[in-house]
């Protein structure tokens, strides 16, 4: 089982392999999931609290990397806390 160490900064770059970043692929699916449930938040009076679990390697930084970027180019973009 996986332990919790503490909060990741929002802003660090993705994880590299060798120096070199790895595209994220095969998470088409999750990411629209993940700008679903933001545009509800945002369209609706609702808040949603969201848990990505999986293996260590499988990408959940990543995804929230990836996330990030994407809502960062909107026009409602969230304010997110840097730590």
């Amino acid at each position: 089982r996986g332990v919790l160490h503490g909060e990741r900064d929002i802003a660090a770059p993705p994880r590299t392999v060798l120096g070199k970043t790895i595209e994220l692929v095969g998470r088409d699916r999750e990411l629209a999931q993940l700008e679903t449930l933001f545009d509800e938040c945002v369209s609706e009076p609702v808040a949603r609290a969201i848990l990505v679990r999986g293996a260590v390697g499988v990408g959940k930084s990543r995804l929230r990397h990836e996330l990030s970027e994407r809502l960062r180019t909107r026009a409602q973009a969230p304010s997110l806390p840097i730590r």
